[in-house]
């Protein structure tokens, strides 16, 4: 079921009988009518969402490329990804315990007391710093790297442009410096 049928779901379940709510449940409706139409979605796959199937997450792109015959040579590239970016944003998103330790402290002394001790509050202030800026070196080289596929797929001439943005930010971060030397600086060469 698509996200819009599911937060249709969910207003009309919760809110389909709270006139404040209806403009935005019509707009809903209209918006589920019109993409059903704009993307071509049959009868039978409206009456059966699932049959049109899901994104797959992260971990699932390796399964189906694994199924191509023959195999992309990007697999290695994506179990790497998947062994550590996304096992580490998952965490932070799902909140598995190094998730909430590592978010948590920010809200609360006591844990902060725990980690570091009665002088705490320098400490966490660093740790505040680093998560920020490795949340946004992370979201950076996931967007160049989302970039970069888009030019090694299409090849739109940008590829130089590519190649200086990652060996710049790769100068100050090690996440971006990672993913240049695991894919991008042969895949995207000249």
């Amino acid at each position: 079921m698509a996200s819009e049928e599911l937060e249709l779901d969910h207003v009309l379940k919760y809110h389909g009988n709270l006139g404040d709510w209806q403009p935005y449940i019509d707009a809903l409706k209209a918006q589920i009518t019109k993409e059903e139409k704009d993307f071509g979605i049959s009868a039978s796959e409206i009456k059966n969402p699932s049959q049109i199937g899901k994104w797959p997450t992260p971990g699932r792109v390796k399964q189906r490329l694994e199924k191509r015959n023959p195999q992309p040579a990007i697999i290695p590239f994506i179990e790497y990804v998947n062994s550590w970016m996304y096992r580490y944003l998952s965490g932070q998103t799902h909140l598995s315990l190094k998730g909430i330790v590592d978010r948590g402290m920010f809200f609360s002394e006591e844990i902060a007391r725990e980690c570091w001790g009665d002088d705490w509050k320098k400490p966490l202030e660093n740790h505040l710093m680093h998560y920020r800026l490795t949340s946004l070196y992370s979201a950076i080289t996931l967007m160049l790297a989302i970039c970069s596929e888009i030019e090694i797929h299409f090849k739109y001439g940008l590829s130089e442009r590519c190649r200086y943005l990652w060996t710049f930010f790769g100068s100050y971060t090690d996440i971006a410096k990672d993913f240049w030397k695991a894919r991008y600086e042969a895949a995207l060469r000249s």
